[in-house]
């Protein structure tokens, strides 16, 4: 009798199944459900289908989870269905879940059904993000429930606001902020409102710019969370992937904006995931994505031209479910990581020569993820 009780407690647990995106330091769509407090309890499955009905003998398992609440299912290039169930110590299964469609960035999913399953398209994002502009110095930026943007800060001394107060700065974000701080007491914050468009605002040392709530508006049409770096002081760069699914930069050069106005200048390329920049230097900016062919691909600006020239990318290989990471420790070196289709790390730097490995081969690092 308790095995028949625990599946109908599962059914009745699982039904409310959630798609949202969220990412730190990029994003990956997360599945999300009501986890069931009966102790019996072991673990949820979480199946798949590319097409509908989507149900326990169309679906496929993606993965057996312990007593967790959330899956991190990636950024998927085409759209994608899932439905969770619950198992218990015997290995006994619930009956399914609603629905949970995930649209990838640029395609827009149907008006609401009926059902009442939910879908979210590749847009809609949940993060926070984190820097320091000095020793003993952190600021914190999220978004919160209402889509506006939040701040807190450690000083050295002490959080502010205090206690679990946060500092509200305005805006309606549909993306995690991108955040960074090219020198002492100043921080540059971007991030893309709800009509997709990139907003920036800048502490100044002692002020907000723009004040209150207000937020600079920088134009463009994003489908992807910004990326920013800042290779000098008074210098930023950054990017994102267009509607049309194309890298594009902006900078600012210490006076103005360029390109001007609410123009940015096009990479070119055919992009699933949000951009990774770094610096290694001044004057120098290394640039990742994941192609449509799940292939990692990259372009350098080095000094006074982008490499490869005009819309070009140089394609390194891999097959990755995940957006990159990239970091420089020193001149004309970098390492860059993703998730590979196994779920394992994989590894690939610039020794200030050549590609190590070579090719389009990848060091592999192991483990099994299941998140950036």
């Amino acid at each position: 009798m308790s095995g028949n009780v625990l599946l109908q407690m599962c059914r009745a647990s699982a039904l409310a199944v959630m798609l949202m995106l969220w990412g730190m330091p990029v994003w990956g769509a997360m599945l999300e459900w009501k986890a069931n407090s009966a102790p019996n309890i072991a673990g949820y499955h979480v199946y798949y289908c590319s097409s509908l009905p989507c149900t326990s003998g169309t679906a496929m398992l993606l993965v057996t989870l312990g007593k967790v609440s959330s899956f991190n299912i990636g950024t998927p290039a085409v759209t994608q269905y899932y439905v969770i169930t619950a198992y218990n110590f015997r290995n006994k299964e619930s009956g399914p879940s609603n629905v949970a469609t995930y649209f990838p960035p640029g395609v827009s999913p149907p008006p609401p059904t009926a059902t009442g399953s939910l879908t979210v398209p590749g847009s809609t994002t949940l993060s926070k993000w984190v820097t320091a502009w000095g020793p003993n110095r952190l600021d914190i930026f999220g978004i919160g429930a209402d889509g506006a943007m939040y701040h807190k800060a450690w000083n050295g001394l002490a959080w502010q606001p205090a206690g679990l107060e946060w500092e509200r700065l305005g805006g309606n974000f549909t993306s995690p902020p991108a955040i960074t701080a090219w020198g002492p007491n100043r921080l540059d914050i971007f991030g893309i409102g709800s009509d997709g468009a990139m907003v920036h605002k800048a502490w100044t040392g002692s002020a907000w710019h723009p004040a209150g709530l207000e937020w600079e508006h920088l134009g463009g049409n994003f489908t992807s969370p910004p990326a920013v770096t800042a290779w000098s002081p008074n210098r930023l760069d950054i990017f994102g992937i267009g509607s049309d699914g194309a890298m594009v930069h902006k900078a600012w050069t210490g006076s103005a904006w360029h390109p001007a106005g609410l123009k940015w200048e096009r990479l070119g390329g055919n992009f699933t995931s949000p951009p990774a920049v770094t610096a290694w230097g001044p004057n120098r900016l290394d640039i990742f994505g994941i192609g449509t062919d799940g292939a990692m691909v990259y372009k350098a600006w080095t000094g006074s031209t982008w490499h490869p020239a005009g819309l070009e990318w140089e394609r390194l290989g891999g097959n990755f479910i995940s957006p990159p990471a990239v970091t420089a420790w020193g001149p004309n070196r970098l390492d860059i990581f993703g998730i590979g289709t196994d779920g394992a790390m994989v590894h690939k730097a610039w020794d200030s020569s050549a590609w190590q490995p070579s090719g389009p081969d990848w060091d592999r690092l192991g483990g099994v993820f299941t998140a950036p």
